[in-house]
């Protein structure tokens, strides 16, 4: 190909992406009708919150407000969907980009034909084998099933059909050709049953027909509850490409989550979190891997998103995808010092430097900031920012900014090093550690000794408070090695995790609880503080939670013995760690473990309750295994990102903060006379 086809063919791609245009329809119901008379008793949602949340990342994503049609709660009726959808595909051009997003209730239907819904299509023919159709809850849809449906004269005008959805969308997919994009979010199902109240979960759907009790003869038995849509009827051959999400697997039912006291649909929340999560050259393939990572974790392996379409690994809106960089919402104003709902756990230390920009800013580079700030206090999930301006009595809404931390504070968890070895090594081990910022060479009062072993010949590690013995499970790390002070140095940084592991202190009112602890083998005997007191070596003790919070949890036990190492519960049959056990949210009394006080001194006990199971392999590691250190649990273990941020200081996310509630109790155990 000659210099000028390139160029021409260059040319031709920018102009096409630079005369893109990004649409979108979004449509929420939260607040369905209550009318008995006329069967509309859906239960109510939070998809008005869904609603924000999308529409906030798609400005971000630079979709302009203008292009944007929110359908919300009575807004959102059949008849206003469709005439949307007409009004939209009259304005389309090639190349353009389509976004459509329902967040509400789904149901199955009674299959029904184009003439029945007054779409002249042949497609909306009695064409399901099973004898269903999928259709989208509007806000005015009965809830009809069995012999209810008999009594009235319904025709289903006010369900959306997946046959209308295909009708609509195949049009849009013609006007927009080859290069054009067509994103389908779908945070609705029809399985399992509507519930009411907020102590139960809220379930997107119901799996009770709307139809007949009994289906006609050619309908075969229906074997599947999920939202099924075919939108490929009279494609043309340079149609736009398709990507359709949806939030469950047939057989399973949506569910909703609650971050900081407000409901979402768990496709909405978690695809938003993944928007914020992927870097620039993203596919709808990396999105899908991340919202499906998140739900997994989020509902114990019970909830499984789909994803459908042409070609999985095109890029995000055409490769004009934005990378959204980490940022943290304000909680309140205060003149001269606002509040961030992010501490600690999302990497925000006291004298990191903060940054507030204009609340759809994506990053901070290139940006004048509108505020300077320092941290000044910070603790698990929030933290207080100084600032170098007042912010006036007009524009003291937190919604109105973003915070972006630009710069770590030095962080300084200083660790204590002895180094009892020979002139020669001892001198290569002091010039390997001077430069170092945590590291501190002294003579006595250390944290560890790096020290010679007798057997091998080698270097060990021992610990302050136990001398005499090296760090369980390490090999001698040879004198000959080439990454000896470097393996040395990565051993002592790990063990010293475990000064932080004391010191951490976060609290979440979600997932409160009480703790109890009695004593004693066969007849347990309940204690008293004062009782805790009195503790020897060897005494068995038994601890027990109450959930007194509003969700259900796990929780995970470990204590921090006076010699600096951890223990866990372990199975009695084979040894292993055990997972959290999960705590309901009935107040009711759950035994978590047993221990047995087998040192003397001060033994801590650390009670952590989460949304999901934490692999706390890691931790017991710390301190004991380190020559063989461990990284199961990495980046998606919250606890030990909270310990890897404290100590580096590196930017977190604060869409998913505080979702961990910690408790200590501390022992003096006395020696057994």
């Amino acid at each position: 190909m000659t210099r000028l086809s390139l160029l021409i063919v260059f040319f031709g791609i920018t102009f096409s992406l630079l005369s893109q245009t990004k649409h979108a329809i979004l449509v929420g119901i939260a607040d369905y009708p209550n009318n008995e008379k006329k069967h509309q008793t859906w239960n109510d949602l939070s998809s008005d919150n869904d609603l924000v949340i999308i529409e906030k990342m798609l400005l971000e994503q630079q979709f302009k407000s203008e292009n944007i049609n929110i359908l919300k709660d009575a807004d959102a009726t059949t008849v206003n969907l469709s005439l949307a959808f007409q009004t939209l595909s009259k304005t389309l051009k090639k190349d353009d980009i389509v976004f459509f997003h329902f967040s509400g209730h789904g149901q199955q239907i009674s299959d029904v034909n184009g003439k029945r819904l007054k779409i002249k299509n042949k497609q909306l023919e009695a064409d399901e084998t099973d004898g269903l159709d999928e259709a989208l809850v509007m806000y005015n849809a009965p809830l009809l099933t069995g012999s209810a449906f008999k009594k009235v004269n319904y025709s289903f005008e006010n369900h959306f059909v997946d046959d209308q959805l295909n009708y609509h969308i195949t049009n849009i997919r013609n006007k927009i050709g080859a290069n054009g994009q067509v994103i389908v979010v779908i945070d609705a199902c029809h399985s399992g049953t509507a519930t009411r109240g907020d102590d139960e979960a809220k379930i997107r759907g119901s799996k009770e027909t709307c139809g007949p009790a009994t289906p006609s003869k050619d309908m075969l038995a229906d074997t599947t509850f999920g939202f099924g849509t075919d939108f490929s009827y009279n494609l043309d051959e340079n149609a736009g490409k398709l990507v359709a999400f949806f939030g469950c697997k047939a057989e399973q039912v949506n569910r909703e989550i609650t971050s900081f006291s407000k409901g979402y649909g768990s496709l909405s929340w978690f695809l938003v979190k993944a928007m914020k999560d992927l870097d620039k050259k993203a596919s709808y393939s990396n999105l899908f891997s991340e919202i499906r990572k998140h739900m997994v974790l989020r509902f114990n392996n019970d909830q499984h998103p789909e994803i459908e379409g042409d070609d999985l690994n095109q890029l995000i809106f055409s490769g004009d995808f934005i990378a959204q960089e980490p940022f943290f919402t304000l909680s309140e104003i205060d003149v001269i010092d606002v509040g961030l709902n992010a501490g600690q756990i999302d990497g925000l230390l006291e004298g990191d430097s903060i940054i507030l920009l204009d609340n759809t800013a994506t990053s901070p580079e290139g940006q004048k900031p509108l505020r300077k700030g320092v941290v000044t206090e910070s603790s698990i999930n929030s933290c207080m920012v100084s600032l170098d301006e007042k912010i006036s009595r007009n524009q003291n809404d937190p919604v109105l900014y973003r915070a972006f931390k630009t710069s770590d504070a030095l962080v300084k968890h200083t660790i204590k090093v002895k180094i009892d070895l020979k002139s020669a090594f001892k001198s290569k081990f002091e010039n390997k550690f001077n430069g170092l910022e945590n590291i501190v060479i002294v003579k006595k009062d250390y944290d560890y000794v790096i020290c010679e072993d007798k057997k091998s010949g080698g270097v060990v590690i021992k610990m302050e408070k136990s001398a005499n013995e090296i760090l369980r499970n390490m090999d001698p790390l040879s004198k000959e090695s080439g990454n000896l002070y470097d393996s040395v140095l990565l051993i002592i940084n790990e063990a010293s995790k475990l000064k932080l592991l004391r010191k951490l202190e976060f609290e979440n009112t979600d997932y409160d609880f009480e703790i109890i602890v009695k004593k004693g083998k066969e007849s347990k005997t309940l204690l008293s503080e004062a009782d805790l007191c009195k503790l020897k070596q060897g005494d068995i003790l038994y601890f027990y939670v109450r959930n007194t919070g509003t969700e259900d949890f796990f929780m995970h036990l470990y204590n921090l013995t006076s010699d600096g190492k951890v223990e866990m519960e372990k199975d009695r049959i084979n040894g292993r760690i055990i997972p959290g056990k999960r705590v309901p949210a009935n107040g009711k009394e759950v035994e978590i473990t047993g221990f047995r006080l087998s040192k003397a001194g001060m033994d801590q006990y650390n009670f952590i309750a989460s949304y999901s199971r934490i692999d706390l392999t890691p931790i017991y590691k710390l301190g004991t295994d380190l020559s063989k250190v461990s990284t199961r649990g990495g980046e998606d273990n919250p606890f030990l990102s909270l310990i890897n941020k404290n100590m580096s200081g590196t930017r977190g996310d604060a869409l998913e903060s505080a979702e961990m509630n910690l408790k200590s109790l501390i022992f003096d155990v006395k020696p057994k006379k």
